[in-house]
């Protein structure tokens, strides 16, 4: 599995855990790794003039270069929905078509990752750009992740889905919900076991990062996930706490998971 955008992507190594639950889920290996940059969207990778990615891609190597020779069973692509509302949004239209055409002729499916943490009608609208592309596009593999944020706040309008103060990443309860819309879309059916105990990512100060990194420096990587990681993840993800999500919680947050998928059909 690739999956290709910014920090929301790779944020609580969201990729691994939906890899090793699917790798669970099916008795079949799931491997998952990474492409892109931090803080941009996913239209700027067909920019080579000027795009310099943080990750996963090797020197003089284009997105589509990853995508033809990767031959990926799944490429994940991380859409902002509010971003299709702006100045850019056609530009990044066609930048997944682009994209889609590259992974189904390379054998591959695409997921749509639906992100959009804010409750604005611009992502309502961005939310409905982006299904209605994805059916042009033939992409049938769309995980609602934006639309589960807003159920699941709708139904319980003083839930915290971020680890404040921090509004850009999702947090661990957010990360919760995220697993589980993507395992399920990928699946094809609503899930009720994402693990209750899991990985998050807490905010590290300056000195934190550099004791990190050589933490890493002097134990090494943990498994093949974390060796493909750029060395500035490698440092957050090494220092990765365990959160365990009260089961009711959970099982609320499947529900809104299993609704958003249900909506999306």
């Amino acid at each position: 599995m690739l999956w290709a955008g910014s920090s929301s992507v790779y944020y609580h190594d969201l990729p691994d855990q939906v890899a090793r639950y699917l790798s669970k889920a099916t008795g079949k290996a799931h491997e998952a790794e990474i492409a892109g940059r931090s803080g941009d969207s996913i239209q700027v990778y067909l920019k080579p003039g000027s795009f310099k990615p943080e990750y996963g891609l090797t020197d003089g190597q284009s997105f589509l270069d990853k995508i033809r020779d990767g031959r990926y069973d799944y490429v994940v692509l991380q859409v902002v929905t509010h971003f299709l509302m702006g100045e850019k949004g056609q530009e990044l239209e066609e930048a997944v078509k682009t994209y889609a055409k590259a992974i189904h002729e390379a054998g591959g499916k695409v997921v749509i990752y639906e992100m959009g943490w804010g409750l604005e009608a611009l992502n309502d609208e961005g939310r409905s750009r982006m299904r209605a592309l994805a059916k042009r596009a033939k992409i049938s593999l769309y995980a609602p992740v934006s639309t589960a944020w807003k159920l699941a706040r709708e139904g319980r309008p003083g839930l915290e889905l971020h680890n404040l103060p921090d509004r850009t990443h999702p947090g661990t309860i957010g990360h919760f919900l995220n697993v589980a819309v993507i395992a399920s879309t990928i699946l094809g059916k609503s899930v009720k076991d994402t693990p209750r105990i899991y990985r998050w990512w807490p905010n590290l100060s300056a000195e934190e990062k550099k004791q990190a990194a050589l933490l890493v420096e002097r134990n090494g990587t943990r498994d093949a996930y974390h060796a493909r990681l750029p060395k500035f993840l490698q440092a957050r993800s090494a220092m990765a706490q365990e959160y365990s999500i009260d089961a009711e919680l959970g099982d609320y947050l499947e529900r809104v998971a299993a609704q958003a998928l249900e909506a999306q059909r």
